[in-house]
């Protein structure tokens, strides 16, 4: 690792007109040896890797189920406002619904996110309407990540 910030620490000497100098006055001194990782923070880095977003800052353990679902294989002419009715009137509390548009031209992309208020609801919201018909089309239903 030390390494690797002395060569970035040179390319950066270089790119603002130090030719001549050889980019390691500051760093002279000897690195210092990487400090060994408790086997805990080793399962937690592992933890973090395996479950990216799961952890929360000062949270113990991971969520139990995520509460964001992504809602895929919509018709381009379904609004965002219509998804949303779509999981109410099957009886899921929504916080948010959102639909994904291009950028440049506005239209739909063809999938949303939306997020329930409870992980055991969005867990149930998968297997209930994943498969089920929007607009003659059938709907995939994953937990986001």
């Amino acid at each position: 690792m030390a390494k690797a910030a002395q060569k970035r620490a040179k390319r950066m000497a270089r790119a603002s007109g130090e030719e001549g100098s050889s980019g390691v006055d500051e760093l002279d001194e000897p690195p210092e040896p990487p400090t060994k990782a408790s086997d805990e923070e080793i399962a937690r880095a592992i933890e973090r890797a395996m479950n990216p977003g799961a952890l929360r800052a000062g949270s113990k353990g991971s969520k139990p189920f995520g509460k964001r679902l992504f809602v895929g294989n919509l018709d381009r002419a379904t609004e965002e406002h219509e998804v949303g009715a779509f999981f109410r009137e099957a009886g899921y509390n929504i916080v948010e619904a959102t639909l994904m548009r291009d950028r440049m031209s506005g239209d739909s992309r063809g999938f949303a996110f939306v997020e329930l208020d409870d992980g055991a609801m969005a867990k149930k919201a998968i297997e209930e309407l994943g498969g089920t018909l929007l607009h003659g089309r059938e709907l995939r239903i994953n937990l986001a990540d």
